[in-house]
């Protein structure tokens, strides 16, 4: 991108500001389904969220900027960086660390995959979704094992007051289609919220300024096997028998398939090897009942049962024409994870002296799948079955207390254990350590230290090729240091957060090893700063910046950085409204300096830094009964890559209408 271009980003937004209008209301009483929260807090934070960083997206938002999953929710946030790889799913990295290490959370339900404790969130609607809560570093002791690099809590919408919904159709660019429903209403004593959606897109475009390197894999305009299509249903109910007692149940659904578009030039030593391969079918369903009972003394008790499935057909092929598997190497994967689980929590507030919270919990996931495949020498198949099932439990204690105005501490400790079909089983501890004083009515001092845990994943401990029963569990010590400052005089909110993360025991292949392994010492430390600015009646302006040094202090290691780790993010994003019902989003996000490593992790190049720009306009006719919309994604048709050899979608335009009642 020019210097030209780079400025116009930089200030797009703050250039919106010279057109006069009524900034909208937030939707801070979107009513919500929080009855599985393992943390309840919808309606402001609770002492854990105090001493740490906590950043959060809400419907609003997401509606403002026309992203359709989490995927795209989620790209701006400081200390978050969202990248797709040759797997064809994206993955959401924080503060340098994995997705596996991240609990992604569907009102208080795990969605990770069982096998590699993953998640794809191109799979996970926007339509149905409240507000979203991040919370990295020390996230609380009560969510159990897993959450090292930090936990995303959804939570979803619930139906109100009146009846009322909405519905939307999109298109775009590569063939894209989207629909969406949402309808929600309550009497008395019953609510009820449902939404659906479908998306479809035959493939994205590259930018046009993309330069083919190796034509047989990709050689520009449409990417080849970049179609996505998705169709989801959730609906939830909460029924309140009596003053003080809420039953809600929730069902979520998806079904989808989705192309892992391969290499652009396999011939580097940075490059991997060219695969040609599909996720052909994805089809998950989760329910969950969960109950909460407020008592005549300051004691409230809620309990919750879930259960998800997720059932994948994964192909290899053997070219690029994605149509025969008679060579070497092509394969069917089927695979089936469940998991059931429940949980029981329980708060007692003192008053003075504080609030005390028990929890237990307990689950079972189990892995089922079918590889068949082909011999090099022969055409006979040959079939591959595993059946894995592993079980977890957490204890924790979490206890908050504010000694005296101002000033308020979080203490909280967790044992958690892994029991394993082998029987080799694990356990281990968590704690935290937190505290926040108002130093004035404006300016908020916060500090924490905690250690968090995760036990290997069932890819790890039991994968044919790669898989070590002997992996112990990873161990993360977080340290920060926060200041949250507001500046009544230009309505401006600022945070500045420092911190640091030293991983023990971190699983992962590392240059030619053909297993899984935990690799001594990784070293993250950084900073995020992050504000928002209201002067301007009609607009806000939100902006981030993600400083990372990611190390890898392992005795062995031939390079001191860790790959696809980006040291630099920048943020800014506006919302304005415009007279006559207009609405304009803009956002700018800056990446720089990441690594791409060779093959045995020996030698590193630099990735190119990328500005990519998104811009949406809408206008509203009949009190905003009906709204039309308009917008572009990469409006600069950026060439870039989050992982190398990897292109990404070049400008995606799109326009459509929705009808609310």
């Amino acid at each position: 991108m020019s210097v030209r271009r780079a400025v116009l980003c930089a200030g797009l937004c703050a250039l919106l500001a010279w057109c006069p209008a009524a900034f909208a209301a937030d939707d801070a009483d979107t009513p919500v389904f929080e009855l599985g929260e393992v943390v309840v807090s919808a309606k402001g934070p609770t002492g854990v969220e105090k001493v740490t960083n906590v950043s959060e997206v809400t419907a609003q938002e997401i509606k403002a900027a026309g992203v359709t999953s989490l995927t795209g929710a989620m790209r701006l946030l400081p200390g978050v960086y969202i990248r797709t790889s040759t797997d064809g799913a994206a993955r959401v990295d924080m503060r340098g660390m994995r997705t596996r290490q991240v609990i992604l959370l569907l009102n208080g339900v795990p969605m990770n995959s069982t096998f590699d404790n993953q998640f794809d969130p191109g799979f996970v609607p926007v339509e149905n979704i409240a507000r979203i809560k991040v919370t990295k570093g020390a996230s609380s002791v009560l969510y159990g094992s897993g959450g090292n690099a930090g936990v995303i809590n959804i939570i979803t919408k619930r139906g109100g007051k009146d009846a009322e919904g909405s519905v939307t159709a999109r298109v775009g660019d590569g063939n894209e289609r989207y629909g969406q429903a949402t309808f929600g209403g309550s009497n008395d004593n019953v609510s009820v919220f449902a939404s659906g959606s479908i998306y479809d897109r035959d493939g994205y475009n590259t930018s046009d300024s993309f330069d083919a390197t190796d034509e047989s894999l990709e050689d520009g305009g449409r990417r080849e096997n970049s179609d996505r299509s998705r169709r989801t249903m959730f609906v939830n109910t909460v029924i309140t028998p009596e003053e003080g007692t809420s039953i809600g149940l929730a069902l979520n659904m998806h079904q989808g398939s989705y192309g892992k578009p391969n290499v652009a030039d396999a011939s580097g030593d940075f490059t991997k090897k060219a695969k040609f391969e599909r996720m052909d079918d994805s089809e998950g369903f989760g329910a969950q009942l969960g109950v909460t009972h407020k008592f005549d003394m300051p004691l409230t008790v809620k309990g919750w049962v879930y259960a998800n499935v997720l059932s994948e057909l994964e192909k290899r092929y053997d070219d690029s024409d994605y149509d025969t598997q008679a060579g070497k190497k092509a394969y069917d994967a089927e695979s089936e994870t469940k998991r059931v689980g429940g949980a029981v929590q329980a708060r007692y507030d003192f008053g003075a002296p504080g609030a005390l919270t028990a929890a237990l919990s307990a689950e079972r996931t189990s892995w089922d799948s079918t590889l068949t495949e082909r011999p090099d020498d022969a055409t006979k198949k040959t079939v591959t079955e595993g059946d894995r099932a592993v079980g977890y439990w957490n204890a924790a204690l979490e206890y908050e207390v504010s000694p005296f105005d101002r000033f308020g501490v979080v203490l909280g400790a967790g044992v958690h254990g892994q029991n394993r079909s082998d029987d080799t089983d694990s356990d281990d501890w968590s704690w935290l350590v937190g505290t926040h004083y108002d130093l004035f009515d404006t300016t908020t001092l916060r500090a924490s230290v905690s250690r968090k845990v995760r036990f290997p994943s069932v890819k790890q401990l039991y994968d044919v090729d790669a898989g070590n029963s002997d992996l112990d569990a990873e161990s993360t010590m977080h340290y920060e240091i926060g200041v949250d400052q507001a500046i009544a005089a230009i309505q401006t909110d600022l945070s500045v957060s420092l911190f640091r993360i030293d991983a023990e025991d971190f699983i992962e292949k590392v240059g030619t090893a053909d297993i899984y392994e935990n690799n001594d010492k990784y070293r993250f430390t950084g900073v995020e700063f992050a504000g928002e600015n209201t002067t301007i009646e009609n607009l806000r302006l939100r902006g981030a910046y993600t400083y990372l040094d990611a190390e890898n202090r392992s005795d062995e290691a031939a390079l001191d950085e860790l790959q696809h780790r980006p040291e630099h993010k920048v943020t800014v994003e506006g919302w304005y409204d415009l007279p006559m019902d207009f609405s304009v989003y803009a956002s700018w996000m800056y990446v720089g300096r990441s690594w791409a490593f060779n093959g045995d992790a020996t030698e590193k190049t630099a990735m190119n830094t990328y500005n990519v720009v998104d811009l949406r306009v809408s206008k509203g006719f009949m009190d905003n009964t009906l709204e039309v919309f308009a917008g572009a994604d990469n409006l600069f048709d950026e060439d870039y890559e989050e992982g190398y050899a990897l292109p990404r979608p070049g400008r995606q335009v799109y326009t459509g209408v929705t009808w609310n009642f």
